[in-house]
């Protein structure tokens, strides 16, 4: 999936993490930078979800990236706690883009495919639209994970080159929309699109992979 809409920045690391407005997710991001050094993308297996505070383990989830019938695709592996009651889902292994209507499937799986395709922390703040009229303003922050090389505690799959990103660790967090309700007071209704509030922001890659002398 190619990402269609120009409407995005790329930030230094200092102005990216700056921008995160939720701690949980200026935490999660300072995680994912730790465990990367000097490379672009931290590997797959450095992830650990249990080295996690505690507290931050409910606000963050865990999606598969799928590279099957020539496109990029997306199953959910984790769901944290506080991700599934501000939605109102807890449903492990679903795709994005069996959400329903596209108008918010759509642009979800393009801001995923662009942490795929850039390899680069992101980031977006919009408001979803619920059924009625209502909205609730939710910030989004996706940062990718990549294949290992070849011999180092285990292989990529045949189908994976290394350095290809697999999975994407995602926080999504609500806040009170313009009038004021809790997001918690929208769950289980239908949400009918996507708004954009800023453009996507993505962190400048500082640490490029060296490339090995032959």
């Amino acid at each position: 999936m190619a990402f269609q809409d120009p409407t995005f920045v790329e930030l230094s690391h200092g102005d990216f993490m700056a921008g995160i407005v939720p701690v949980v997710q200026r935490q999660l991001f300072a995680h994912w930078d730790s465990l990367r050094g000097d490379a672009q993308t931290p590997e797959r297996r450095s992830f650990r979800p249990e080295r996690l505070p505690r507290s931050l383990v409910p606000h963050i989830g865990l999606l598969k990236v799928d590279r099957g019938a020539g496109r990029l695709g997306f199953e959910y592996r984790i769901v944290g706690n506080a991700i599934a009651r501000t939605f109102g889902t807890g449903a492990t292994r679903k795709r994005p883009a069996d959400d329903r209507p596209t108008a918010y499937s759509r642009p979800l799986e393009a801001f995923y495919a662009l942490g795929v395709e850039t390899r680069a922390a992101t980031s977006w703040t919009a408001a979803n639209l619920i059924v009625g009229g209502g909205e609730t303003l939710v910030h989004r922050i996706c940062l990718p994970l990549c294949a290992g090389l070849p011999g180092e505690g285990g292989a990529a799959p045949e189908a994976v080159q290394p350095g290809q990103v697999t999975a994407l660790l995602f926080s999504t967090v609500a806040e009170p929309g313009p009038d004021g309700r809790a997001p918690e007071e929208f769950q289980g209704r239908l949400i009918v699109g996507i708004a954009p509030r800023l453009p996507f922001r993505i962190c400048a890659r500082q640490h490029p992979t060296q490339a090995v002398a032959a």
